[in-house]
C-alpha cells in the first residue's frame, strides 16, 4: 500500500508541473511511473523527489519504520531508484560510477546482514539492482 502512495505522490508532481503519465507498471520488485515529458531539470527534480517526500511525512505522522525505509531505499544514488535517477539527472554519465560504488557498498553491507543476522531482504534488492544495472551497462 505504501508503495502505491509513493508513486501516487509521483503521479500527483508529475500533473502537478504538467506532464503526462504513460502508464503504471507493477512487478515483483515495486510499481514505477512511466512517463515521456520532456520536464525542466528543476520540474523532474520535483517529480522524482515527491515519492520519498511523501514516505517521509508518512513516517513523521504515523511513526511506522516501513515508510523510513522506503524513504531511504528509494533515496539511495543507485538507478533506477529515485536517488539515481536524481543523480544521473544531475551529473549524466557520472551516475553510473556513483551507481556501481554504492552497489559494491550495499552488497558488501547486505552480505553482512544475511551472514551475521540472517536477513536477506536487502541482499534481494541489491541482486534486483545490480541485474537491472548490468542490462543498461
Amino acid at each position: 500500500m505504501f508503495c502505491f502512495l509513493h508513486e501516487t505522490a509521483h503521479l500527483a508532481a508529475l500533473i502537478a508541473v504538467g506532464g503526462k503519465p504513460e502508464c503504471l507498471n507493477i512487478s515483483f520488485f515495486g510499481i514505477a511511473l512511466k512517463y515521456d515529458s520532456k520536464l525542466t531539470i528543476v520540474k523532474e527534480s520535483l517529480v522524482i523527489s515527491a515519492g520519498p517526500l511523501f514516505n517521509i511525512i508518512l513516517f513523521l505522522i504515523l511513526n511506522d519504520n516501513i515508510n523510513l525505509f522506503l524513504a531511504v531505499l528509494n533515496l539511495l544514488p543507485v538507478y533506477p531508484l529515485d536517488g539515481g535517477r536524481l543523480i544521473k539527472l544531475l551529473f549524466g554519465s557520472a551516475a553510473k560510477y556513483i551507481s556501481i560504488i554504492f552497489l559494491g557498498i550495499m552488497l558488501i553491507f547486505s552480505l553482512y546482514l544475511l551472514i551475521c543476522h540472517s536477513i536477506f531482504t536487502l541482499l534481494l534488492v541489491c541482486i534486483y539492482l545490480i541485474v537491472f544495472n548490468m542490462r543498461s551497462l
